[in-house]
């Protein structure tokens, strides 16, 4: 699954994920493959509506404002995170081995009960590929 993903948001108030989602059950089961505007990239497991990250890593190879083209391998038992032709992050898990994939936004303020999250994602050149 690939993108290119732009923060559009204006003054966030809080942290902001966004990327892929893989082996979509429903809303509650799938995995997140995602960048943060604090320079995070991450793969994170929601089972039955909780969230276990599988990995998280800071990464200064990505620019949060920018234009970033975003691929991620759901591959066997292997989640890996590409951005802008880096690997930046890689997991295994065998929970979901299939499902549908769609992209992905979440704001930490939601977590909170916040009903107004602020945040804006533009995405672009979506595409899917089977190995």
């Amino acid at each position: 699954v690939e993108v290119d993903a732009t923060d559009k948001t204006i003054n966030p108030t809080g942290t902001n994920y966004w990327g892929v989602a893989c082996r979509i059950r429903d809303r509650a089961n799938f995995y997140s493959i995602t960048i943060a505007n604090i320079g995070e990239a991450s793969i994170t497991r929601h089972s039955e509506g909780e969230k276990e990250n599988l990995t998280r890593k800071s990464s200064k190879a990505f620019d949060p404002a920018a234009v970033n083209h975003m691929r991620a391998a759901c591959v066997g038992r292997t989640l890996t995170l590409y951005v802008n032709d880096q690997k930046l992050a890689e997991a295994t898990d065998t929970e979901f081995s299939r499902g549908y994939v769609g992209m992905y936004v979440e704001d930490k303020l939601m977590e909170r009960g916040d009903t107004d999250s602020p945040v804006k994602v533009k995405f672009d050149n979506f595409g899917v590929s089977i190995p």
